[in-house]
């Protein structure tokens, strides 16, 4: 495809009527640097002894191209599955700078969920490192245990059941102003807003206006830059990625400050937020005592999500059909052999949701929204898998399973709904994005 488009340019510039001479010396010399290190590189593919079957793509981008293709045509399984079927269940490639070995099966999920710190440890890609810094995501050993220690006693289902009532308000104030009274919406924007919001109150306490539309603003610059070929020149996205992170960075550091002065004078409770509580570093947190029933008026608890078994089958099949994360990274701490391959140290290793979730394997009829998939003991291990797993399991996934139910119980008990396009396509980019922001006829409940 490269050499494809690299010979159109060069015939188009042959045929200008004054071609410039620079431009052609240029092309030319990109070509031959190109043909140049492609032979390189795939040379140095054969010569390394039992990896797993595959190709590198082109140097340095690898096949970073036809898979940030695939997302943006909506079909990011594509990219995998045509590979699986050349190579087999565990294949390599090239993605964003790096040699990977990509798992793409339940058994692959599972061998690397459940050798962390064992075989492999969490290691995105270098770019998207450079993009979070210091964090969850980049942490690896004690650190990543010591910090997920301390995120898990916060989110864990104990903890987040205080929190129903106060997500349950926020919700109610944002159908009456966004959605109530309206005819149609779009929803996808909405949506967005909405979590982050939630985001924003739960674990920070912000509710400035204009702090707060500032953070969006840079926050979804930043989404938009995480899985780029890291070009780091004006107007590329992974370079106004990094300024976003870095104003993101400025703005939560100047609210740590303000918080940690409160905490010091008492003008701040250890459970106000998860940023007073990390900053406590409490080790645990007492569970508050649940009503058995509700009156006229109030607002939901956590033992009213419990009993919306329906609503999370529910959400459990639009996670399965569009997952916020399409997979994640390890890397190989020392030489192992999985399946008769050699994966060698340092190599990065990818698992992906699109190995099992539009699968018919392990999902019948895949593209079918069926939410009694979930009924029972639900779908295999390891072939539903939104959150990861293992050591590395998301720790917001309790979060985000409240976070639904509460949304659910107050758009069902308010409105019936249509789309207006019911084909609209959705891209992945990095996240799920419908094309129109999923616009949807709202029809009040009398």
């Amino acid at each position: 495809m490269v050499w494809n488009e690299a010979a159109t340019l060069l015939y188009k510039a042959q045929h200008l009527e004054k071609p410039p001479f620079i431009s052609t010396v240029l092309l030319a010399s990109f070509i031959g640097l190109a043909a140049f290190l492609y032979l390189i590189t795939n040379r140095g593919t054969r010569a390394l002894q039992g990896i797993p079957p595959g190709t590198f793509g082109w140097p340095l981008i690898g096949e970073t191209l036809q898979f940030l293709g695939c997302q943006r045509r909506g079909s990011p399984q594509d990219f995998y599955r045509c590979r699986a079927q050349q190579y087999g269940n565990v294949f390599t490639t090239s993605l964003v700078g790096h040699p990977t070995v990509v798992f793409y099966s339940p058994q692959g999920n599972r061998f690397l969920f459940s050798n962390e710190n064992k075989l492999v440890v969490n290691s995105w890609p270098t770019s998207v490192g450079n993009l979070f810094r210091s964090s969850l995501i980049t942490a690896v050993g004690d650190d990543a245990k010591r910090l997920r220690r301390i995120l898990m006693t916060f989110l864990r289902p104990e903890a987040l059941q205080k929190f129903v009532g106060r997500v349950d308000s926020m919700t109610k104030s944002h159908l009456a102003e966004y959605w109530i009274g309206k005819d149609e919406v779009t929803a996808l924007p909405l949506l967005k807003r909405y979590t982050f919001t939630l985001a924003c109150d739960l674990f920070a306490t912000i509710n400035n206006p204009d702090q707060h539309s500032k953070l969006w603003h840079h926050f979804m610059v930043f989404v938009k830059g995480v899985m780029q070929i890291p070009i780091d020149l004006p107007g590329t996205r992974y370079n106004k990625a990094k300024h976003a992170a870095n104003v993101i960075r400025q703005q939560l550091g100047s609210n740590i400050n303000e918080r940690k002065y409160a905490l010091e004078v008492g003008k701040a409770s250890p459970e106000q937020d998860l940023l007073s509580f990390l900053l406590s570093n409490v080790d645990e947190q007492e569970q508050l005592d649940i009503a058995s029933s509700k009156k006229a008026g109030q607002l939901l608890e956590w033992e009213d999500l419990q009993r919306m078994k329906y609503s999370w089958r529910v959400g459990q099949e639009a996670l399965r059909l569009y997952p916020a994360a399409q997979g994640s990274f390890r890397k190989a701490i020392k030489d192992f052999t999985y399946e008769g391959f050699t994966i060698p140290k340092g190599w990065k290793l990818h698992w992906t949701v699109n190995s099992t979730h539009r699968n018919s394997e392990y999902f019948s009829n895949p593209e079918k929204f069926d939410p009694s998939r979930f009924e029972g003991d639900g779908p295999p291990p390891y072939t539903f898998v939104p959150f990861g797993g293992g050591p590395r399991m998301c720790p917001g996934n309790e979060f985000a399973r409240m976070e639904i139910l509460v949304f659910l119980h107050n758009i069902v008990k308010n409105f019936k709904w249509n789309l207006v396009n019911p084909n609209e396509k959705v891209i992945i980019d990095p996240m799920p994005d419908p094309v129109s922001g999923l616009p949807i006829k709202l029809v009040p409940h009398e």
